[in-house]
């Protein structure tokens, strides 16, 4: 009987170092795993959080960290195909830091259906934070006007955002319709009225150039120049580029101006969360 009762304080024994081992080497595992994360290394990091995740339960912060690291190594897919679970699960069960981690991640790849679906479902999010989410999504979507138009209703959104939407209905975008009828009467105005000041006077330079060179045909040699026949060839392919050039040049401008706002939504986002 005794012997008995030594064998199972034995095993107890070995049972319970076994567990303490196990218990210190996840700790240290995920140590390490939270240093490389934190100091940038992030392809690394990731390899750690899967194998960590593989071999004992993945908790909310190691699941959030691995969908950062996805992120940060742009692959989106991969992460979409590598935690199918994590992506299915029902939106109101996430807790705040999975939910951060999730709503940047539809960010990232402007599924914005998503977004909308975490903010509406968590309880955990204060409002603050689901109207700054809001907010910024309509900033994402150009929906410059209601942007503007939320926050005047809204008056507890983060201090940049409301920056940024202010500047957002305060811009003049250019019309590519006026830019393209400007070329049209003066050539080169168009694209000074894009901005591009150099191109439009390349543009006037050019057209008025062969232009005044068909007309010196006409004069000299008459309707039959060849000389003059070549030139207004010219002159009409410049004049024509001149006015696609204008209207390019607007839309180039205004999608520059754009992105610059909606690189600016997203920075603030991920800074402020």
């Amino acid at each position: 009987m005794s012997k008995a009762i030594l064998f199972s304080c034995l095993f107890l024994c070995l049972l319970a170092k076994s567990f303490a081992q196990s218990f210190n080497d996840s700790i240290q595992q995920l140590r390490f795993a939270n240093y490389l994360f934190e100091s940038g290394q992030y392809r690394f990091a990731l390899e750690e959080y899967n194998r960590f995740a593989f071999t004992y339960s993945a908790n909310d912060t190691v699941l959030s960290r691995t969908i950062h690291c996805y992120r940060f190594l742009k692959m989106h897919q991969k992460a979409l195909e590598n935690t199918p679970s994590f992506f299915s699960k029902d939106a109101s069960s996430y807790s705040r830091i999975e939910s951060f981690a999730l709503i940047k991640f539809y960010i990232d790849i402007n599924d914005f259906n998503s977004v909308s679906n975490v903010v509406s479902s968590s309880s955990l999010l204060k409002l603050n934070e689901k109207h700054n989410f809001q907010m910024g999504q309509f900033l994402l979507e150009r929906k410059w006007e209601t942007a503007y138009s939320f926050f005047i209703a809204h008056q507890d959104v983060h201090p940049k955002l409301m920056n940024l939407s202010i500047e957002t209905v305060n811009f003049s975008f250019k019309s590519p319709s006026m830019a393209a009828a400007m070329s049209a009467i003066l050539p080169g105005s168009g694209k000074v009225y894009a901005g591009r000041w150099q191109d439009g006077l390349i543009s006037f330079i050019f057209v008025g150039a062969n232009a005044f060179q068909a007309y010196r045909g006409f004069s000299k040699y008459g309707k039959q120049s060849t000389y003059g026949w070549i030139f207004t060839g010219i002159t009409l392919g410049f004049y024509s580029g001149n006015i696609y050039g204008a209207f390019k040049a607007t839309k180039d401008y205004n999608k520059k101006a754009e992105l610059k706002f909606i690189n600016e939504a997203k920075d603030i986002l991920y800074s402020i969360f």
